[in-house]
């Protein structure tokens, strides 16, 4: 996986996972160190994107930079978080990929840092407003939300009152009054149920009101007010403020493709073709808001209090719960599809109880040690040499994720989490929801004993016990 870069933003898969397991006693799991909570360890940077290199480096690259530095991702410390940035502009991802270079959306880099081993999350997203684009982002993350212990999302820029007064300001500072000249800022509004949007952009031009600012004007690209509607408020006021020019600037994050065609350029259908007709004087500004240290600055205290916010309770759960004692549940296996991920040496002890308990297993390993494969068949087991899919949760009993990676099996069991199938994490006994005892048989009887925690040792010598036990039952 790749971090941020001078240029533009990248990913690559990690390395493909190995599934040889260090050997355990087989009656629990091992739990993971280090983690603590309260703490993110990866940071997602979520903006509409841009297909041009100029745009970004002027407007989106400033906003990273600012979130990688404030969220302490520049890797001044060695557990430093993970930064990623997604784009949720498909055309600008196609474009980008027919040059050579991946950009992921939301969910890809969601998905790609859990396989880095990431548990918490924080995903800022570059817009503006709780649109379109928005509510893309925020799928995206409900979606994937079961991939990690805990998944923030941090709000867009224009999310209260508060922050419509700061970028209020900052665009008085930045394009102060003119003589004769009026401003106009250009969103890129939404396509659909631009209401909401809509309305914030109206309270952006009440609060440049509020600073004095009658000569602007806030209209959006799609929705209300339009290009056309813009024009008919400026005629309104044009002899009482002797409006004969316009200052033409993009609302957005970056001035990209929109801005240099739709609100700039010379074809007919543009903002300023249309100002133009009205007989204005145009003058262009075309810089993204990401380029401006209060806007960047905004997006970084939007990510703090999303974090300083939320529910800590979820991030501690996740990697301290108390250890409760173990409901010894016995269910018939017979027939029942079972599946195990990972042919390690604990992955081949669950396969081989389960198929000892008559369970139809199905084994996958894309590259099994020297015997597993062997054996595994000899168990009857059907062996898949691939990597595990989604897919292959269907129609399963239960599961054993036994790979040696920790992030592999987290994501295997938080997806058995959300289908509803019992499964047992061989690196994490908090993640596991059925637990594999010592098995003491006798010829008619059967018996489990497992511990609430890592007491390997104390199972075994029980175990031992309790076998000796069943088998005078089982003769007396």
């Amino acid at each position: 996986m790749t971090h941020e870069k001078d240029g533009a933003a990248g990913i690559e898969d990690p390395a493909a996972p190995s599934f040889d397991v260090a050997a355990d006693d087989g009656h629990d799991t091992r739990e993971p160190t280090g983690d603590a909570a309260g703490t993110w360890d990866a940071v997602l940077f979520a903006s509409y994107g841009t297909s041009r290199e100029e745009a970004r480096a002027a407007s989106i690259a400033p906003v990273a930079r600012t979130l990688r530095g404030g969220l302490g991702c520049d890797g001044a410390a060695p557990d430093a978080p993970i930064f990623m940035e997604a784009y949720t502009s498909a055309k600008a991802r196609r474009v980008l990929a027919r040059r050579g270079v991946q950009v992921p959306d939301v969910s890809e880099a969601l998905h790609a840092l859990a396989r880095s081993g990431a548990r918490r999350v924080l995903v800022q997203p570059g817009h503006l407003v709780f649109g379109t684009a928005f509510a893309q982002v925020t799928r995206a993350v409900e979606e994937c939300r079961f991939l990690f212990a805990s998944l923030v999302l941090a709000e867009p820029l224009l999310s209260s009152d508060a922050d419509l007064a700061v970028v209020a300001g900052t665009l008085d500072a930045c394009h102060p009054r003119r003589t004769g000249e009026a401003l106009v800022l250009v969103a890129h509004g939404v396509e659909k149920g631009g209401a909401c949007a809509g309305s914030v952009y109206a309270s952006l031009g009440l609060h440049l009101r509020e600073l004095g600012r009658d000569d602007a004007f806030v209209g959006s690209m799609h929705g209300y007010p339009d290009a056309s509607a813009v024009v008919r408020l400026l005629e309104l006021d044009r002899a009482r403020l002797g409006i004969t020019r316009v200052r033409l600037v993009p609302l957005m994050l970056t001035a990209a493709a929109h801005a240099s065609r739709d609100i700039a350029g010379a074809q007919p259908g543009s903002w300023r073709t249309a100002l133009e007709a009205a007989g204005f004087e145009v003058v262009p500004e075309l810089e993204g808001l990401g380029s401006l240290p209060e806007v960047r600055e905004l997006y970084l205290a939007h990510a703090r209090e999303a974090w300083a916010s939320a529910p800590q309770a979820e991030a501690a759960a996740a990697d301290g719960l108390p250890e409760h004692a173990r409901f010894p549940l016995f269910c018939d296996l017979h027939g029942a599809r079972c599946l195990v991920v990972g042919l390690g040496s604990v992955g081949l002890r669950r396969a081989r109880t389960l198929v000892a308990f008559g369970a139809d297993v199905t084994a996958i390993d894309p590259s099994p040690r020297d015997g597993a494969a062997e054996e595994a068949t000899r168990l009857g087991a059907v062996l898949r040499r691939r990597e595990w899919q989604p897919a292959d949760l269907e129609g399963m009993r239960l599961v054993a994720a036994a790979t040696s990676e920790p992030a592999v099996n987290d994501i295997i069991a938080r997806a058995c989490g959300r289908a509803g199938i019992p499964v047992s994490v061989a690196s994490s006994a908090r993640l596991s929801t059925f637990f594999f005892p010592a098995i003491c048989a006798s010829e008619r009887l059967v018996a489990g004993v497992a511990s609430g925690g890592a007491e390997h040792e104390l199972v075994a010598r029980a175990a031992a016990c309790v076998r000796e036990v069943l088998r005078e039952v089982d003769h007396g």
